[in-house]
């Protein structure tokens, strides 16, 4: 059954929600399976139980494509602007594999894979541990530490960017970046202004990639990039902006779930002191 609801306004997903959503959760499965929000991304149907989001995410008769275009339709922008300058960004924003149907998502899937095979992940593991000292270090001394920024938000961008094989001192400029495409992707309803935010930095990302790949076309290397120029050699993958797309995904979708993973799951081990 679904049932249409009316946008229930900012305080169902306000800093309350943020600090413990689940009693939110909670209510939107008591109301029904599948339910319509006007108050996320310009409208869209919530899908509430687990089983009912993998039936979706396996059935082909859902899209991913359609993810991409909304961005046009952001409130508090106006036509020029949307028709002029958001074309690339909503191409690109498009050509990351988690927004692609079959058969591009299992073709650039693949290519991928190589580069997370556990034996390469196993050969990273001292570096991991080198990175993960060198942020632990400075924090034996204070009291109290905030330990997203000290170790949850740089620690995955360090571990993605050797992986890629981004040079150490990029590192920054590539945080500044992800924070911006992660407070839009993250935003229910995004405001022009991360819209613009997102659309430079994905945009300086791709700038970034496309000076870097020729020398890479020519001397591939070992890395996830080297790997992924091989597999557009042998073509895995595109040469029409596809590869760039994908390393900025990785570099963003890499970072961004890490970084939550470990703050969340520092927070539920301290909230059990006991394990």
């Amino acid at each position: 059954m679904m049932e249409a609801l009316a946008s229930a306004g900012p305080a169902t997903f306000d800093r309350a929600f943020l600090r413990d959503p689940y009693p939110v959760y909670r209510g939107l499965r008591e109301k029904g399976a599948v339910l319509w929000r006007d108050d996320v991304f310009l409208g869209a149907w919530l899908l509430t139980r687990h089983a009912d989001v993998e039936l979706a995410l396996r059935d082909p008769r859902f899209s991913s494509r359609r993810t991409a275009g909304w961005v046009k339709r952001i409130p508090g922008l106006d036509a020029g602007y949307a028709a002029r300058d958001l074309d690339a960004f909503q191409r690109l924003f498009g050509r990351a594999m988690v927004f692609l149907d079959a058969p591009e998502h299992p073709r650039l899937r693949q290519a991928m894979a190589a580069g997370f095979h556990p034996s390469l992940v196993r050969a990273f593991r001292p570096e991991v541990e080198r990175l993960t000292d060198e942020l632990l270090a400075p924090l034996a001394g204070p009291a109290s530490f905030d330990f997203i920024d000290a170790v949850a938000r740089p620690l995955p961008s360090r571990v993605m960017s050797m992986l890629l094989g981004i040079a150490r001192g990029d590192e920054a400029q590539f945080i500044a970046w992800s924070d911006d495409l992660a407070a839009f992707i993250g935003a229910l309803q995004p405001s022009a202004e991360q819209l613009r935010a997102a659309q430079c930095s994905l945009l300086g990302m791709v700038r970034y990639f496309d000076a870097l790949l020729p020398a890479r076309r020519r001397s591939p290397g070992a890395d996830l990039i080297g790997r992924l120029v091989q597999a557009e050699a042998a073509g895995a993958a595109r040469a029409d902006g596809e590869l760039v797309a994908q390393c900025a995904l990785l570099l963003f979708a890499g970072r961004e779930t890490a970084r939550n993973l470990l703050g969340n799951g520092l927070y539920t081990l301290l909230s059990h002191p006991a394990q």
